[in-house]
């Protein structure tokens, strides 16, 4: 096997697999048609209150696995996964693999039928709870509480009791007139359709305030231009806005505080820009402004020549401007650059093909065909040699003939075309014109013709991208204020209701529905009516993993711990129960942290190029003590020695053939762009076996980059931990992130989509508070501006800095030569690790 297949085989252990660690919790940047789903086990009123003080993410959801935290003067919970088995018992002579196989598989098939209805009745809850809503606003009062034990007797005794007032019957759909559910199993399909309409009531009034906020930019003159363009292009607004806004929305509906991150604030907004452009609110007014600008020959003009001096180009990290007169040559630039990339991807595709030739009429892979070679280099000779260098020749001839004046008489036809297309009654001008969809440029022909219909078609786009400036008017303005008025006014009628999608069932009591065997390791399920009980086994005995799981569970039990009601979960084939442990507090509670001060902390700056940089600082002498660099190298290949305080190799084969992670994620990105595109490409064909097939292979992929990301968050956070531990820090201290900018696409690299920096840095966040709190370990936030800018030596202010050129930062080093102290540098990421450590908490 060669080293990239080892390395492959080495990556695939963690990547394949369904880790029985903790789950991400819910991150507050979620799309709005996600339900969250808490969870049916919680702390006491006590644990409550001393984790409201100690939680660094107030505003997100608690996460229920893998958490043991101590509960002062009661216990600690502590909850772990295990996949659940089928256990037939067969007579001697009927023992045969294909039929244990066969009443396996109806078990199976029972309980998924089972689970799927019970998904439906949580459906059906939640339908007819937001029907009452919307014939009485009265009834959001019954979803105040936001305690676990509300869903009993404000909403499911209230909406579907037998006393209910509002005659809801549940063997009216015909549907469930077999499915006779257990009046307890009733009970836990009404814990999840409490929470989300009571999150559906919470968003809605937020969207209401919203609203407000937006009436009164957009009523502003000044400001109601730029408004129109970030609101209803990219679903965002100035920075100041968002303030006034968070300001605005520090309490809920029902008075209780809550705290939102940028993200979450602008996915309300995003929200509300889809409800305006679901409903076409805007057409009409943009309709009728596009038959004014048809007829303002003077207006096109003007705008014809804004796009003509709109083109740009990179030259040294800089945007400069593109002369009109050398726009041919710029593109033909461009033009030959898709068509190298193009070649070299699909001669490295024919290379991998059995056949030895590409299958296809398109141009590019004519071009391939035709070419004879042996490896890409020979190709890439043969092609440029051959066609691409006479042909950029001859098209650099004919540059002169797109000179400035030819190309602003196409973007006149170009425009007065592309607003004769708004005009069509089918099309969504609320989105065409402020958000176009531009899809890609396809290069039909390799020769004069091609070129042309390239360069059109790049004109085409630049006008679409600037088409809103034609729409930022008073007039659009005040229609865009009186459909926002109109949306808050209807905002229960218009926000979609919310549905259940996961096949999950709660379980808030054992009584009737459930009983764990403690000697077998057994679930007996019972959640319908005159049906015989299902078992379900921890282990089936012969799976090395689930021999190791049955072990934990024993061990667990045999230390005193309780069981409490745990979730279960349906996932393909298997059953997945979070089992919450419960265990009275005692000598074996996690210890507090030794210093009664906090004398030693420890602060943590998450990247990207390293995972994360320690510094561990003592108080008490005022200097660093220790420092340590989090990369894939510390995570996979090392183990942190408690005795020693430094990382040692797992084996010497580990040594010499380390684990790359970050490869892994960007092979996965890669498939997963293409599968993408696939998929829209079949989405017209819809529906199909192929379209199918791709949209279950998508998920697939998706399920192995979460794996990959849960294993490194786990590996972050139990180093992180551990280090803490050995050097016996009070404190581990991180930036607050929840109002940063998602990063530039050039500097997050290939491994992380841009948009999942922050989320992997929140759950990073997350899962430390967790685990160090098991240890009495303080988790705590520190403000994150300008901790990478300001020197961790001389400490100079933020106020001060912008008149100070005195500290640099150059790459990955920080260099400082302020008068106070000799020459100064480090590591720049290790340099915000010790301004971290050394910022007071907020």
């Amino acid at each position: 096997m060669s080293k990239s297949g080892k390395k492959k085989k080495k990556i695939q252990r963690f990547a394949d697999k369904d880790f029985p660690l903790e789950q991400f919790p819910i991150d507050d940047c979620e799309s709005f048609e996600f339900v969250e789903r808490p969870e049916p086990q919680r702390k006491t009123n006590v644990l409550q209150k001393s984790e409201e003080k100690k939680s660094i993410f107030r505003d997100e959801p608690e996460s229920y696995d893998a958490v043991a935290l101590a509960t002062p003067g009661r216990g600690y919970y502590l909850a772990r996964k295990f996949s659940l088995r089928v256990k037939v018992e067969l007579k001697q002579e009927e023992l045969n693999k294909e039929k244990l196989k066969r009443e396996e598989l109806k078990v199976i098939n029972r309980l998924r039928d089972q689970f799927v209805k019970f998904r439906n009745l949580e459906n059906i809850f939640i339908e007819f709870a937001v029907r009452q809503i919307r014939i009485d606003p009265t009834l959001v009062n019954q979803f105040r509480s936001g305690t676990t034990t509300a869903y009993k007797g404000a909403f499911y005794d209230f909406f579907f009791g037998p006393s209910n007032a509002f005659g809801f019957d549940l063997k009216t759909p015909k549907s469930f007139k077999k499915w006779n559910f257990m009046e307890r199993a009733q009970r836990c399909a009404a814990f999840y359709p409490y929470h989300a309409v009571r999150n559906w009531i919470v968003k809605n009034e937020n969207l209401k305030t919203i609203c407000d906020d937006l009436t009164q930019l957009l009523s502003n003159p000044t400001y109601a231009p730029a408004t129109l363009s970030s609101f209803l292009g990219k679903g965002t607004l100035s920075k100041g806005s968002l303030n006034v806004m968070n300001s605005h929305l520090t309490r809920n509906t029902f008075g209780q505080r809550q705290f939102l991150s940028r993200e979450y604030l602008l996915n309300h907004i995003r929200h509300l820009r889809n409800l305006l452009a679901k409903n076409r609110a805007l057409d009409t007014a943009l309709r009728q402004e596009t038959h004014s600008l048809l007829a303002n020959p003077q207006q096109i003009n003007t705008f014809s020549n804004d796009i003509l001096n709109s083109f740009t180009k990179a030259r040294k990290k800089q945007i400069v401007p593109i002369n009109p007169n050398d726009l041919a040559e710029y593109f033909i630039g461009t033009f030959v650059k898709i068509v190298k990339s193009g070649t070299t991807k699909l001669a490295k595709r024919r290379l991998r093909a059995r056949a030895g030739r590409l299958k296809g009429k398109f141009a590019f892979v004519k071009l391939v065909n035709s070419i004879p070679f042996r490896n890409i280099s020979d190709f890439q000779h043969k092609r440029d040699s051959l066609y691409l260098d006479a042909l950029q020749q001859q098209l650099l001839n004919s540059a002169h003939k797109y000179d400035a004046h030819f190309v602003l008489s196409k973007i006149k036809i170009i425009l007065t075309d592309y607003l004769n297309e708004l005009l069509d009654p089918k099309r969504n001008l609320t989105k065409s014109a402020f958000k176009p969809a531009l899809s890609g440029i396809y290069v039909n022909s390799l020769d004069q013709a091609g070129f042309k219909e390239y360069f059109l078609e790049k004109l085409k786009h630049k006008i679409m991208e600037h088409i809103s400036h034609l729409f930022l008017t008073g007039n659009i303005a005040s229609h865009a204020i009186i459909e926002i008025e109109h949306i808050k006014n209807n905002i229960y009628d218009t926000v979609p209701t919310p549905k259940m999608k996961e096949l999950t069932i709660p379980i808030v009591s054992f009584e009737q529905i459930l009983e764990i065997d403690k000697t077998t390791l057994s679930y007996i399920l019972n959640f319908l009516k005159r049906t015989q009980k299902d078992v379900l086994y921890v282990s089936n005995g012969k799976n090395k993993r689930e021999v190791e799981k049955e072990r934990e569970f024993k061990s667990l039990l045999q230390q005193g711990y309780e069981l409490k009601p745990p979730t279960l979960k349906m996932e393909g084939r298997k059953v997945i129960a979070c089992q919450p442990f419960y265990k009275i507090k005692g000598v074996e509670a996690p210890a507090q942290a030794k210093q009664s001060r906090h004398d030693i902390e420890m602060g943590v700056d998450i990247g990207l190029k390293h995972f994360a940089d320690l510094s561990v600082w003592d108080n008490r002498i005022g200097r660093e003590i220790a420092r340590y660099f989090l990369d894939q190298r510390a995570l996979f290949d090392m183990k942190f020695d408690d005795t020693t305080g430094k990382f040692e190799f797992h084996s010497v084969s580990a040594k010499k053939r380390p684990t790359n992670a970050k490869l892994k994620l960007i092979h996965l990105r890669k498939e997963i762009r293409e599968k993408q595109s696939e998929k829209n490409d079949l989405e017209n064909r819809y529906p199909s076996k192929r379209f199918y097939h791709t949209e279950k292979t998508l998920s697939y992929l998706w399920n192995k980059v979460n794996n990959v990301h849960s294993e490194i968050v786990h590996q972050i956070s139990h180093k992180i931990v551990k280090i803490a531990q050995y050097h016996e820090a009070s404190r581990i201290k991180f930036e607050n992130l929840k109002w940063a900018k998602h990063s530039k696409r050039s500097e997050v690299g290939q491994f992380l989509a841009w948009n999942q920096v922050l989320m992997f840095f929140s759950q990073v966040q997350w899962h430390v508070s967790q685990n160090a709190a098991r240890k009495g370990i303080e988790t705590v936030l520190v403000d994150a501006r300008d901790t990478s800018k300001i020197c961790s030596k001389c400490r100079i202010l933020r106020s001060t800095y912008k008149d100070n050129k005195n500290a640099t930062r150059r790459g990955k080093q920080f260099i400082c030569v302020h008068p106070s102290h000799t020459r100064f540098q480090l590591d720049a990421d290790l340099n915000a690790a010790r301004n971290i450590a050394l910022s007071p908490p907020i």
